[in-house]
């Protein structure tokens, strides 16, 4: 079950990345400041009087082109690699969200490679959530140890792509940027074969 879970589990270290952030920009700014609200998934169709919000949406997920080419691929236990493009976005009133993606951006952009204590951070807040697919990210002990690398890098995507990205989400545009995170994880089962 480990290995299916790593792609969620990614994005849930990610979102602990840029609510860290987006946290201590707003905490910075003082009291009464609500802070833009960091979520996952399909961009919201949101109005600018709608809270603000830092979104991360995956929207493409391919086996690492370089990793797949290497010989150790085909030996038994050998680890996967894959890349997961997110478009990260800001809804909301302009300042906040804008606040929000500017501190989302830098804290992408400081952390290439995702250290091991900010992955398990990340998944061991998981573990009291409300949600139980969340939670049982949080409670499985094999993740941590399955995720070996997290790096983080910018992408750019010509205004065609991004416009068609955007009418696929049936989202209006907003301020946007794109990353590509390459995961590195070993399938404890396939290791024990």
């Amino acid at each position: 079950m480990t290995a299916s879970l790593v792609i969620a589990a990614t994005t849930e270290v990610l979102r602990h990345i840029v609510d860290t952030a987006v946290q201590r920009a707003f905490n910075k700014l003082g009291r009464g400041i609500s802070k833009p609200a960091v979520t996952t998934g399909v961009p919201p169709n949101s109005a600018a009087t709608d809270p603000p919000t830092v979104n991360l949406f995956l929207y493409r997920a391919t086996p690492n082109v370089m990793f797949r080419n290497l010989p150790v691929r085909d030996t038994p236990g050998a680890p996967t690699a894959l890349d997961l493009d997110y478009l990260v976005s800001a809804h909301g009133p302009a300042v906040e969200s804008e606040i929000g993606l500017a501190a989302a951006l830098n804290a992408l952009h400081q952390t290439a490679v995702v250290p091991p204590p900010v992955i398990r951070e990340a998944l061991q807040r998981l573990v009291s959530h409300t949600n139980p697919v969340l939670r049982a990210i949080g409670t499985d002990d094999q993740l941590i140890d399955t995720l070996e690398s997290i790096q983080i890098s910018s992408s750019s995507l010509d205004l065609d792509t991004i416009t068609r990205l955007w009418i696929a989400a049936q989202a209006p545009l907003r301020p946007s940027a794109c990353y590509r995170v390459t995961l590195v994880f070993r399938d404890p089962i396939s290791a024990q074969d």
